[in-house]
């Protein structure tokens, strides 16, 4: 395994975000996507987008590495640092603090 990996997400309706990691999931309804994104103190941080309105938010609290694998009924599930001491992450749709 190489370094963890970043780069630009850009979405067809013309949104743009940085820094974003490839484990993206999509909720059941698709009307919204769950993308880690990196911050300066390498960190990531989870990033909420609603493509219906066009808006986005960050769930509270920073991980190491994100490895998303659900996004259902309004609940993102995954696992923070899947190598070097997991542990399950469990975020509700409620939780996001929407800019």
């Amino acid at each position: 395994m190489g370094a963890p990996t970043s780069g630009i997400l850009n979405i067809s309706n013309g949104m743009s975000y940085r820094g974003c990691n490839p484990s993206i999931v999509w909720s059941d309804d698709s009307q919204y996507l769950a993308v880690p994104q990196w911050t300066r103190e390498r960190d990531q941080r989870l990033l909420v987008i609603s493509l219906v309105d066009k808006s986005s938010g960050y769930a509270p609290g920073l991980f190491r590495v994100l490895e998303l694998h659900l996004f259902l009924n309004g609940k993102i599930t995954g696992i923070d640092s899947p190598i070097y001491r997991p542990r399950d992450v469990e975020i509700d749709l409620n939780q996001i603090q929407w800019a």
